[in-house]
């Protein structure tokens, strides 16, 4: 059978009916094309319209003795098919402000995963993730509102003399 003749009959299948936001992903792993899932995963690294909300997720990270030994919580914001990274001291709490680092921007794979991190970094483990809307943003301040399990609310990163805070105001 040719692959356009299975892609075509796995589009159809039953188990592709009824679940439209899948029926593309289902299609290509009953038809076995490859080339496929490369084009779905640049497909799902593209950055999310202006006018969709991104999505979030708050690590629990506990480095290793060769890496920044003790916990911290890595916030991460999605952002032209990136993560934008803070390590933050704390877990963000109302009516406080927080220490924050710059980090680079990880990989989108982080929104889901938990487990070891490469480079012998130590584990993470998802403390909450959720969806965002920017409210605002410039290179020193990111104003955003949080849309999580546990975190609803306005969340804001200020840069002032090189060093970042966050603050966050529940909902």
């Amino acid at each position: 059978m040719a692959a356009t003749e299975r892609w075509e009959r796995c589009l159809n299948s039953r188990e592709a009916q009824g679940r439209p936001g899948e029926r593309l992903t289902i299609a290509i792993a009953l038809a076995g094309l490859p080339w496929a899932w490369r084009a779905i995963t640049q497909i799902n690294t593209m950055p999310a319209p202006e006018s969709l909300s991104y999505r979030f997720v708050i690590l629990r990270h506990e480095g290793s003795a060769e890496y920044k030994p003790g916990v911290h919580w890595d916030l991460m914001l999605e952002r032209d098919g990136r993560l934008r990274t803070w390590a933050l001291a704390e877990l963000p709490a109302a009516d406080r402000e927080i220490d924050a680092e710059r980090l680079p921007d990880h990989r989108l794979a982080y929104l889901d995963y938990e487990g070891p991190v490469s480079g012998n970094r130590g584990t993470v483990r998802r403390i909450d993730a959720g969806q965002f809307e920017i409210v605002s943003e410039s290179p020193d301040e990111w104003i955003v509102a949080l849309v999580g399990q546990d975190y609803r609310g306005r969340l804001s990163l200020r840069r002032s003399g090189g060093a970042w805070r966050c603050a966050y105001e529940p909902a």
